[in-house]
């Protein structure tokens, strides 16, 4: 059966929508079955039919200015989404973390991974060497007791032990952060990393001879 039909564009305040024109032609045919066709032949054939009918729609669809904004939002949207999710999937899974190994003086005592070491004769090693055991500061004395080929005797021999990886080197923080700060900008690398805990905090001064010129200004600097 043939059936002829004329559509005229509709027109709102917002949009227009077009409807095929007097041009088409809309042919409808009845759907026949064989005679002996089961139920599954039967919604095989539906199924067939309802996919061309959605495929003719699909192509004859007109997208207004608004709905292909939308789109290409949506789609700007999901790109970037996926590309987020995928680059930090990737970087879990490939970038190791860094886990600092010792946070104490307490933690390095009592482990037997990483060495350590501080300047010969100096008040590390009196304060390390005469400690009573069983406190800390005796555990760290005992072991350059036991090596003393692992004393050092300047700071870039401490250092040095440091950048072999199996060494911890016991200095003032200050000299350490100094010590740091050199190697970053000589190197630009990050080859060192200091332990939070502050531990053996003590003052120091300066001699100077009785009624120096320079007391006051001393004086006045410090307080």
């Amino acid at each position: 059966m043939e059936r002829r039909s004329e559509y005229k564009p509709k027109t709102t305040a917002a949009s227009t929508y077009f409807t095929p024109s007097s041009s088409q032609t809309l042919h409808f045919t009845p759907i026949t079955f064989p005679p002996h066709s089961t139920p599954l032949h039967k919604t095989k054939q539906y199924n067939s039919t309802l996919r061309h009918l959605h495929s003719l729609a699909g192509a004859r669809t007109r997208h207004t200015q608004p709905v292909r904004v939308l789109h290409g939002m949506w789609w700007t949207f999901a790109v970037i989404l996926i590309y987020t999710y995928t680059g930090t999937l990737i970087a879990f899974l490939t970038v190791p973390r860094l886990t600092s190994l010792i946070n104490s003086l307490e933690e390095l005592a009592n482990q037997k991974n990483v060495l350590w070491t501080y300047r010969a004769k100096t008040a590390h090693e009196t304060l390390f060497a005469t400690a009573e055991p069983p406190s800390t500061y005796n555990k760290i004395g005992q072991l350059l007791k036991d090596r003393p080929d692992l004393l050092v005797h300047t700071d870039d021999e401490g250092i040095s032990a440091v950048l072999r990886g199996d060494t911890a080197f016991i200095k003032e923080k200050s000299w350490l952060d100094f010590a740091m700060e050199r190697d970053y900008l000589a190197t630009k690398q990050c080859r060192m990393a200091q332990v939070n805990q502050l531990f053996f905090s003590a003052g120091f001064g300066w001699a100077l001879q009785e009624r120096s010129i320079f007391l006051q200004l001393f004086n006045n600097d410090i307080s």
